[in-house]
């Protein structure tokens, strides 16, 4: 049997302390470790409840944003068809109804018709009944599609001509109405107006005559140029009232318009930009005044 000398047993010795000092540091570690991993964990949940609370907040900030109406998910605009009907957008307005969005009419000819007001621009009031923005929709529509309207009122959409006759004309506006026109060009950011103190629109005998007033004020460059179709008639592909030997709307674009012989504005065109001249969305055919954006609205005087 061999015996350990002193040599070996002193070595022994400061392995087995290395070894202890090594299983310290481990357990330091892992414990250092587990605190990291939870103060992480500590941290991602803190991080996950302030965005809920954030997101909660911004909902109900929405929420009251639109109050006393709903909030239209996905949209900037309110639904205020809850509350009770009134007779225009103007009505709404006086009655402190301030919030963009969907109303419903309660007059006996438009029972539960559905509008838009535009409740925050020069004044508020306004109803509008024609809105272009991304050519989701088609404006080339017949006769009869556009006496009662299409499209949707949160996007694309034309009121009907009847609807818009109704509420311009008296006796439900006998100082007739003012019209507001505003729109944004192509490649421009700029909004821009052109706004008629006196506007409406004859009934279906008269073919929806167009009267614009000559009082007339906005920003829009070529302003006047929407006077050349004041006391003309409403055309579409399949009824010809225009000034011209041939149809207008057929020959450009197939829109339905105030067209004379044939047109110098155009904003139910076709919504394409690469040909001015036949039949696209224009406010000046031949130039550069091309719509991106463009809502028109009407509000009564009083």
């Amino acid at each position: 049997m061999i015996q350990k000398t002193k040599k070996d047993k002193i070595h022994s010795i400061r392995m087995a302390f290395k070894f202890f000092l090594l299983l310290l540091c481990v357990q330091q570690i892992t414990q250092t470790k587990a605190a990291v991993t939870n103060r992480t964990i500590g941290t991602m949940l803190d991080d996950v409840l302030n965005d809920l609370s954030n997101k909660v907040g911004f909902l109900l900030k929405l929420e009251g944003a639109c109050a006393p109406c709903r909030n239209i998910k996905g949209s900037e605009y309110c639904d205020c068809r809850n509350l009770d009907p009134m007779t225009d957008c103007l009505d709404f307005y006086n009655a402190g109804h301030k919030k963009n969005g969907l109303y419903l009419l309660g007059r006996r000819a438009f029972s539960s018709q559905q509008i838009f007001c535009d409740q925050t621009t020069q004044g508020g009031g306004w109803t509008v009944f024609q809105r272009r923005h991304d050519g989701s929709v088609d404006f080339q529509q017949n006769w009869a599609t556009y006496r009662s309207g299409f499209g949707s009122l949160l996007g694309e959409f034309w009121l009907g001509n009847e609807h818009i006759r109704d509420l311009t004309k008296s006796p439900f506006a006998p100082k007739k109405s003012q019209l507001l026109i505003n729109m944004r060009m192509k490649r421009k950011t700029q909004m821009v107006y052109a706004k008629y103190e006196q506007f409406s629109i004859g009934d279906e005998m008269d073919k929806y005559l167009l009267f614009l007033g000559k009082q007339l004020t906005g920003n829009v460059p070529s302003l006047t140029v929407f006077n050349n179709h004041n006391n003309t008639r409403f055309s579409t592909y399949d009824q010809d009232n225009d000034k011209w030997p041939r149809s207008c709307s057929q020959s450009y674009g197939r829109a339905g318009w105030w067209y004379t012989s044939c047109y110098n504005t155009l904003l139910n065109g076709v919504y394409k930009f690469t040909s001015p001249s036949r039949g696209e969305i224009a406010w000046q055919n031949g130039r550069t005044l091309l719509p991106e954006f463009v809502e028109m609205k009407f509000r009564r005087n009083i």
